[in-house]
């Protein structure tokens, strides 16, 4: 019976987005849920105002009945499914309890389990001494939980975790790599859905920087295991400026307060390697704890609106304009491309399409994505630099036209444009990319 609901090819629990037929935008922490310590209510416009921002599901991990009740009537006034999330320091039947008492709320989106588990919690082999303040197993305790009370009561709703992304073998059980890992949990949990976060832009030693490396190979870790489960993947961006203090309460490195340069960066570099869903650490300012103070966020901790909120409202409908581009979509390719030589990202881009070359400057590069949706096939191209401008040049083949219906997507297109006359078609586009800016362009042979 366990296995009832499983899809027959990958083993694997459905996928049942909280918005169907929507890119899911999601934010965590609606309001400031806790100040001195003591969970709070939500105000009564929390759920109206983010779904002005441009969000369209939240996530709930208050552990008290009286304030969850509240919050779920709020975000149902404002039609705001919410996502109900263990709360990283209560136990395992506290969780059971509330899902017992909102199973049947029509606004509930999903479970989730808690965030970041580490892997000595999964109930899985090779585990380190590390305790911190889990259970061993406990994660797999209350997921089992949570099957069974969808199973018995016939529940349209997914279970999913969300996992850190690490490089240090000790961190996910010394398995050989990251991937490894993940195949693990495909085997012994069958996700409905994958989820993780990983933050690139970091402030160190009076420099900010982006941790490329880590950044991109874990969207290639998590496109490889929804590839390989069939199911997709949803990605974090981060949207609350943090400083982070190591033991000795020295300054380790802190998270500057997101651009829309920032947030585009994060969003559609993960959107052009196939995420389904995008979720922001936080909506509302949370507490400060013993290691991190948090220092803005889209609502401060008075509970206004801040530069951050009018930057994620900008992305946030750039997401959902774009959202024929990318819900449901299959991701083709991934390559990178800098500099403007004829290099092998050229000749793989010169295979497809009515493409001939891609240029870009020479210090920053953008990725490129090949993407199928619905009968048309697109190249999405997403700044790497997402701090700074860069000319890119889209090279097509001679007489495209005659072959191919080409629609330029993005308004960024529209630089070349003239007023008096019609130009020309050119095979030559020179457009300027906005720090984490992208481009799109859809196609279809004629």
């Amino acid at each position: 019976m366990e296995n009832s609901d499983r899809d027959a090819r990958s083993g694997s629990y459905p996928y049942i987005s909280p918005v169907p037929g929507r890119i899911p935008v999601v934010a965590f922490n609606p309001w400031v849920s806790r100040k001195d310590k003591k969970w709070q209510e939500a105000p009564g416009n929390t759920f109206k105002v983010l779904g002005r921002c441009g969000f369209n599901t939240a996530v709930l991990h208050v552990p008290e009945e009286g304030i969850l009740s509240r919050a779920f009537s709020l975000a149902r006034e404002s039609g705001i499914p919410c996502i109900l999330q263990h709360y990283t320091h209560s136990l395992n039947n506290v969780m059971e309890t509330l899902v017992e008492r909102f199973k049947d709320e029509p606004n509930l989106g999903a479970f989730e389990l808690k965030d970041e588990p580490p892997f000595f919690t999964l109930g899985i082999p090779q585990y380190t001494d590390a305790r911190l303040d889990w259970q061993e197993g406990e994660v797999r305790e209350i997921y089992d939980t949570l099957r069974r009370i969808i199973i018995r009561d016939r529940l349209n709703l997914m279970v999913f975790m969300n996992l850190a992304y690490y490089t240090d073998r000790g961190n996910f059980g010394n398995y050989p790599t990251y991937m490894d890992y993940l195949k693990k949990i495909q085997g012994a949990y069958r996700p409905a859905m994958w989820s993780y976060d990983v933050y690139p832009i970091i402030s160190k030693d009076g420099a900010t920087y982006t941790d490329q490396t880590k950044f991109y190979n874990a969207f290639n870790d998590f496109m490889q295991i929804s590839g390989f489960s069939k199911r997709p993947f949803w990605a974090f961006c981060m949207s609350m400026q943090y400083t982070k203090y190591d033991k000795s309460s020295k300054l380790e490195h802190s998270r500057p307060a997101p651009t829309i340069g920032n947030l585009r960066y994060e969003a559609f570099s993960a959107l052009a390697c196939g995420a389904q869903g995008i979720v922001y650490w936080a909506y509302a300012q949370t507490e400060d704890n013993s290691s991190e103070k948090q220092l803005t966020a889209p609502i401060d901790r008075q509970g206004s609106r801040t530069d951050v909120w009018f930057n994620a409202r900008q992305v946030n409908s750039e997401i959902a304009r774009y959202t024929d581009v990318f819900l449901g979509c299959t991701v083709v390719n991934v390559f990178t491309k800098t500099g403007r030589s004829n290099d092998s990202a050229s000749r793989t881009l010169h295979m497809f399409g009515p493409f001939n070359n891609i240029g870009t400057d020479a210090d920053k590069g953008v990725i490129c994505s090949r993407i199928k949706n619905s009968g048309f096939e697109y190249l999405v191209i997403v700044s790497k630099d997402p701090f700074h401008s860069q000319e890119l040049i889209v090279v097509y083949e001679k007489d495209y036209p005659d072959s191919y219906d080409v629609l330029e997507m993005t308004p960024n297109f529209l630089s070349e444009a003239t007023i008096d006359k019609p130009a020309a078609p050119s095979t030559t586009r020179r457009i300027a990319l906005e720090p984490g800016g992208y481009a799109i362009i859809r196609w279809k042979a004629k």
